[in-house]
This record gives structure tokens, sequence and C-alpha cells, in this order.
């Protein structure tokens, strides 16, 4: 299996490599980032400037890894057309730091990054832990790999898009894991301005609304400390019907809870 690996939060990042790490026992992995921080970019790319890729000497053994001066979009688009000559069967972005749920998978760089792989017709895998601070990394990488051998399975489907959140807890204080739709979580953007130099400079401030995070969305499995799993199609809207069966989710979760 070829597994392609990346993220939004660039190539130094401890979550991309612990992922790289757990998926490299499965296949040859390549890992294709960006070359800094690119949160909040959503699939944008970059059609105004050339696109700087270099081979970095770093990398863990068997795992050729290239920065990719761009956006995550950027850096999917580029390994599929240029760096993996022998084809990719799969595209994983993460381990992100902070939650991708609710409306913000509209500006997620992680989400971004595994919808263009998506878009190409390949099965693709987001994956984030709760906090900006958390070191849940290990939880979200061995999940996501325990996922993968169960497409190779037929038990979790390739034909879409599956972002997954874990929450900022210790694995034997995870509930379980849940199939879930996307919480309505809107947001008040909110302009601040002061002045500097003669000049008047504006912040961007969000502010949240919250509308619907109640029982089934992603948002309340973690905030009850169940992992979650929203399946996703092209347009980013949640499947209507169960992705996942409900013994597969138990069977991973079972998994998951053995490696603790």
């Amino acid at each position: 299996m070829k597994i392609l690996v990346t993220n939004d939060d660039g190539v130094h990042a401890r979550g991309l490599w612990v992922l790289a790490e757990a998926l490299a026992h499965l296949g040859k992995v390549t890992v294709v980032a960006p070359d800094r921080e690119q949160s909040g970019v959503g699939s944008s790319i970059t059609l105004t400037a050339p696109l700087r890729v270099n081979k970095l000497p770093f990398t863990m053994s068997g795992v050729d890894t290239y920065s990719v001066e761009g956006t995550p979009g950027d850096s999917v688009i580029v390994a599929l057309s240029s760096i993996l000559e022998d084809g990719c069967d799969l595209v994983v972005a993460g381990v992100n730091q902070g939650h991708n749920t609710a409306n913000e998978i509209f500006i997620s760089g992680t989400i971004g990054a595994a919808l263009h792989g998506r878009f190409r017709g390949l099965p693709a895998i987001s994956c984030s832990v709760f906090q900006l601070d958390s070191t849940q990394h290990d939880i979200a990488a061995k999940l996501v790999a325990l996922m993968v051998r169960k497409q190779a399975e037929g038990l979790v489907p390739t034909d879409t898009l599956l972002n997954v959140n874990v929450p900022n807890c210790s694995l034997p204080e995870i509930e379980g894991i849940s199939l879930t739709r996307l919480a309505l979580r809107n947001f008040a953007d909110v302009v601040e301005g002061q002045e500097n130099r003669g000049r008047k400079v504006l912040w961007l401030q969000r502010k949240r609304t919250n509308v619907d995070v109640g029982e089934g969305t992603d948002f309340h499995a973690l905030l009850n400390r169940r992992i979650s799993i929203t399946p996703l199609d092209n347009h980013l809207s949640c499947l209507p019907a169960p992705a996942i069966a409900p013994e597969v989710l138990t069977t991973l979760f079972q998994e998951l809870k053995a490696q603790e």
C-alpha cells in the first residue's frame, strides 16, 4: 500500500511524524507537507506564485519527505502529480493540533488536504486532537492505522472522507467511538481595530455561537470523551446512511484499547 501523509501544521509538526510512524508498518509512506504552519487555509491552492519543493534529509527510515512552499492542497496536488510516480492508494492528513469539527471544517487546512485526495478518487482520512496543547497524537495515529486495516478488509468505506477527532484525555479515559454528524457552531466574526502610527489596524475575532452541539454531533462526542468519526462526501456534507457498522466501531475501540 502506498500512503501519502500530509498536514496543515507544517512538515516539522510532531503529529505528522507520529502518524507517519504508525502508518509505515502498513505500507510505503511518503510525507509531502507545507514548509510552515498553514492552519485556516481550507482547500485553497496557489495560482499566482511558483511552488518550490524541497526533499528533506531528516526523514525516518524508509520515508521520503518533501516540503512545499504552499498550502496543504498544493502539497497533495504536487505529491500526486509529480512525486508519487507509482501512484497512491490513500491520503491521510494530520495529526492536527486542535479539533476540526462543525463549521470549522470549511476553513480547515487538514480537511482541505484530505479533500484534494478525494477529488482525485482516493480514500482519505483526516485526524485531529481536541485541544491546541494536546499531546494525544499517539491515540489518533494508532486509530487511523487500525482504520486503514479495516479498509483493507472492506469494513470501513474507501469512497468517502473520514474525519476523525480524538478527545483530549488518556486512552483509558476514552469512553468509545461514535459515528457522528457535523455540529452547527456558528461564528459571529467581529472586527476590532486599533491605531498604529496613524493607521488603523484591524483584527478579525471569532466569537462562537453554539446552535446544535447535541447528541449525535462530533462536538458532543468529544465533550463526552468519545472519539468522533464523521463521514463526509466531496461537498463536505454528512452522508445520510451509516458508513461504518456499529459492530465495526466496537471492534475498532476494543483493538485501540488493547494497545494501552
